[in-house]
């Protein structure tokens, strides 16, 4: 095994944030070697009876979401191909990246018929404060799934528009959660449309 892979083991299985560091400076090579690894082409072994399923999910989207933050041109790249577009992973790096084409790109995750990566990019848009991105999380409030219609709350209260309001007001949740979230989401636009108008 070579340092590399060496380096994507100890991420996936130790995520430590030492581990995650030291994976993410890998760059295009440690990319290569995740996308074998994600095809399902790259054996790492089996990982140790002591990491938990769960620990090595949450240590693999640690590890995606760092090389994607530190390597964004690379990673957009690698992961370019359309067979990429609704990899669960893949979304969690497109995250992490500030660029255009990774914000259409999670936008266009948002119909997967997989609600993870619908999740995955109802995260990643509340990072991107567009119209495009407020309209596209104001949709998803119509989601089946409510991790996916919590999500896309969340993401407009960081980040939405006025482009979001008329989905928000429409909503009508049988969650009181989902309520809630829906008026924060509210006031956060409404209060960065009032600063907006005094500057």
């Amino acid at each position: 095994m070579d340092r590399v892979d060496e380096l994507l083991k100890a991420a996936l299985e130790q995520g430590r944030p030492s581990d995650i560091d030291a994976w993410a400076v890998t760059g295009r090579a440690g990319l290569l070697r995740l996308r074998s690894y994600l095809e399902g082409a790259l054996d790492l072994g089996s990982a140790s009876p002591r990491v938990h399923p769960i620990d090595l999910l949450d240590n693999e989207a640690a590890a995606v979401a760092a090389i994607a933050a530190a390597h964004p041109d690379a990673f957009l790249e690698v992961f370019g191909d359309a067979r990429w577009a609704a990899h669960e992973a893949v979304v969690i790096g497109l995250g992490e990246i500030d660029d255009p084409a990774a914000t259409r790109r999670l936008m266009r995750a948002t119909v997967s018929v997989d609600h993870w990566v619908r999740m995955r990019a109802a995260i990643g848009l509340g990072r991107r404060a567009s119209s495009a991105a407020s309209v596209v999380l104001g949709r998803l409030l119509e989601d089946p799934d409510d991790l996916v219609r919590s999500h896309a709350l969340r993401s407009l209260e960081r980040i939405g528009g006025a482009e979001a309001l008329p989905s928000l007001r429409r909503l009508r949740s049988p969650s009181a959660y989902e309520t809630t979230l829906a008026r924060q989401a509210i006031e956060s636009i409404l209060a960065r449309i009032d600063d907006g108008l005094s500057r």
